[in-house]
């Protein structure tokens, strides 16, 4: 069975909310944010979604969490079960 292409539920830490996919063994959730483009004076417009640890650190997510975002292929995305 293949994943859906956009999410099907959010999940909130700390007053934040992430894409997430419900799937039968739990829900894989998109920890990635979006990185300050090359060319876009607004910081989003031009960017790529990446995993950035340290800005997630700040929003208050849990240590556990990032590690095993982390550790995944791609990095950012974690199965919560």
């Amino acid at each position: 069975m293949s994943e859906p292409r956009y999410f099907d539920c959010a999940v909130r830490w700390n007053g934040h909310y992430f894409p997430a996919w419900s799937r039968e063994d739990g829900t894989l959730v998109d920890l990635r944010l979006f990185g300050k483009g090359q060319n876009d004076v607004y910081g989003f417009l031009d960017s790529e979604l990446e995993f950035q640890p340290g800005k997630l650190r700040e929003l208050g997510i849990p240590e556990e969490i990032l590690a095993a975002a982390g550790e995944s292929k791609p990095p950012g995305f974690v199965l919560l079960s």
